[in-house]
């Protein structure tokens, strides 16, 4: 059927954009309805290609990443808990390499070499910033009392979760070849 009428699609999508203008608003849709539906088919289009060409989406001089992964750190916990008195009535420490996780993502953004921001006036000039959560877990740990302040043979067992928040900037340059000798 395509073969007899090779232009039957095309020309209904131009009679359809050329009626909905005068259809949509009666049928309860806003004005601008076209305009929403011709940009994201054309954002999904370019997206289509891009992804479909390259396997890279661009934004221009952006990067958005995200990361994830193992993570692991040499936590040391100490606990001192004070009596009455202000004497130390048990005391108790841990240090353990923990292993866990962390994930998180960032930006970054390449600054033109007339921007205003780009203070070298150099090529290759970008700004980022980060953000990353890791996770160690929970680890337990005794404290013993101290003789002759809390009462003999107690203790207490302390739970810990380590985990936190890093965000983080910067700057980088980029060199562009040999500082001092040309080969």
């Amino acid at each position: 059927m395509l073969k007899q009428r090779p232009f039957l699609i095309e020309t209904l999508t131009a009679i359809g954009l050329i009626v909905a203008p005068f259809v949509l608003p009666h049928l309860g849709f806003a004005p601008n309805t076209v305009n929403r539906i011709l940009v994201w088919g054309l954002f999904g289009l370019g997206f289509d290609i891009l992804f479909g060409f390259t396997g890279l989406l661009s934004f221009g001089q952006s990067a958005f990443y995200g990361t994830g992964g193992f993570a692991y750190g040499d936590v040391n916990n100490t606990m001192l808990n004070i009596s009455r008195t202000g004497a130390p009535g048990y005391a108790g420490s841990q240090d353990t390499l923990r292993t866990g996780y962390a994930y998180g993502g960032g930006v970054e953004y390449a600054l033109a070499s007339n921007s205003a921001f780009n203070i070298f006036k150099a090529g290759g000039v970008t700004v980022k910033a980060e953000y990353i959560h890791y996770d160690l877990g929970t680890s337990s740990f005794v404290s013993n009392n101290v003789p002759g302040v809390a009462p003999a043979g107690s203790a207490f067992t302390n739970s810990v979760h380590t985990d936190g928040d890093l965000v983080r900037a910067g700057l980088n340059y980029k060199f562009s070849g040999p500082l001092f000798a040309k080969y």
